[in-house]
């Protein structure tokens, strides 16, 4: 595995804080490495307009990607074909349980206060680790996704007061238009008072972070490189 390549993987943005946000994700994941990694990303226009490297420019089959994903979505699995190993996103079917404690310790318990927990999902395929975070989260924090299995047009919350936080690792477009400008209006709608967090997990729960890296660390121990 001497000659092995380690990718950090991400589908990219064009929003400047979520890039901001990106790039220190990428940055701490070297430094508790302590190995220098090629940053490539899967979105050719967001390649384009800030000047990163696309996956397609350069050879990956001998590599082993680090994928800056919260779930096994669609870009995850698009990963499987570039290389033969790829590490786990965030959560997965090892983390779910030490995810949700970590959310779970993150966001404030109050009464009359119920947190959405908004995930991307996926339009073509059923996320189990979803399901799974779901069952095992208390009562006050709900999640729903954007696409797919648990769409959010289906909430239905009794509380007065919502905070949705985003279960994404970093903001961007999906906080600021999506969400601000559609779910946000639709909960307002339903009688609710929203506040929305416009972080990424990397900003609004740093811990999460932490499964993320140790688990890669964990990949590379069992690979020899580490």
């Amino acid at each position: 595995m001497m000659n092995t390549q380690i990718l950090l993987t991400s589908f990219g943005t064009m929003d400047e804080s979520s890039y901001r946000e990106l790039t220190s994700l990428e940055d701490r994941v070297e430094e508790e490495i302590g190995l220098r990694c090629a940053r490539l990303w899967l979105s050719r226009r967001c390649s384009v307009a800030m000047g990163r490297t696309h996956i397609d420019d350069v050879d990956t089959s001998h590599s082993i990607m680090l994928p800056l994903l919260v779930q096994r979505g669609d870009e995850w699995y698009r990963l499987q074909s570039y290389s033969r190993t790829v590490a786990e996103p965030l959560l997965n079917p090892s983390s779910v349980k030490t995810v949700a404690r970590v959310l779970e310790e993150g966001l404030e318990k109050r009464e009359g206060l119920v947190h959405v927990l908004m995930a991307h999902g996926s339009g073509g395929r059923h996320i189990a680790e979803l399901d799974e975070l779901s069952s095992i989260l208390r009562d006050d924090i709900v999640l729903c996704t954007l696409k797919g299995q648990k769409p959010w047009r289906e909430l239905s919350i009794q509380a007065e007061n919502v905070r949705i936080t985003p279960f994404l690792l970093t903001g961007g477009h999906h906080v600021r238009k999506e969400v601000a400008e559609t779910i946000v209006p639709f909960l307002i709608n339903g009688g609710h008072e929203v506040t929305l967090v416009r972080e990424g997990l990397v900003s609004s729960l740093p811990s999460l972070a932490d499964i993320l890296i140790t688990g890669f660390k964990e990949k590379l121990h069992k690979l020899s490189i580490l």
